[in-house]
């Protein structure tokens, strides 16, 4: 099996307290598809996408309290079709060593499949405590 691709990634400081970033990766998997996938439609894997987007823009609201949203797209999966994924955080410094958050994952619901055969989460939501020693 051989694969190789091309992988970018930047950001950009936007503002004191607005950062964006970025990744773009290219995937070529010559593997055959009777061995990885036999029902796919050509070469690929099913957990591989040809192409994958990604971008996250974080911003620090106060000194405490900082947000981030992000966005994620797969494309060019013969056997699963593509698909995005939009997620949501806040965050909260309690102190130097605590931080309340809470987290939204697949914030629209969106009905996708990372490997066939097995299920994934709609959307879910997190809350907790994250601390330091």
């Amino acid at each position: 099996m051989k694969r190789t691709g091309v992988e970018l990634a930047g950001g950009l400081r936007l503002s004191d307290r607005l950062t964006l970033s970025g990744s773009y990766t290219f995937t070529d998997d010559s593997a055959p598809a009777s061995v990885l996938a036999p029902n796919a439609a050509n070469s690929f894997t099913v957990l591989t996408a040809r192409h994958s987007f990604a971008a996250q823009l974080d911003a620090k609201i106060t000194e405490k309290l900082s947000a981030a949203v992000t966005i994620s797209h797969k494309a060019d999966r013969p056997a699963l079709g593509a698909y995005t994924l939009a997620g949501a955080s806040l965050a909260y410094s309690v102190s130097d060593r605590a931080q309340l958050y809470l987290r939204v994952e697949n914030l629209f619901d969106e009905d996708f499949q990372q490997v066939q055969g097995f299920g994934t989460t709609d959307r879910a939501i997190y809350a907790g405590i994250r601390a330091s020693l």
